[in-house]
């Protein structure tokens, strides 16, 4: 239960982080990397979340 609330915690924290970096002023090559990085570990960790809330819920 626990690994899934922090996957679902770590996923959102790290697609909003990723949205804000893609709207700030930094140059360009940053900001691809920040959004690749921090939506891809977003993406990641909400699929985890999605993986061990249907083992913790019977789904």
């Amino acid at each position: 239960m626990w690994v899934f609330i922090l996957y679902l915690i770590g996923g959102i924290i790290s697609s909003v982080v990723g949205i804000i970096v893609l709207d700030s002023k930094t140059s360009i090559i940053k900001k691809m990397i920040g959004v690749v990085f921090f939506l891809g570990l977003g993406s990641v960790l909400l699929k985890n979340a999605w993986e061990s809330g249907k083992a913790v819920f019977g789904g």
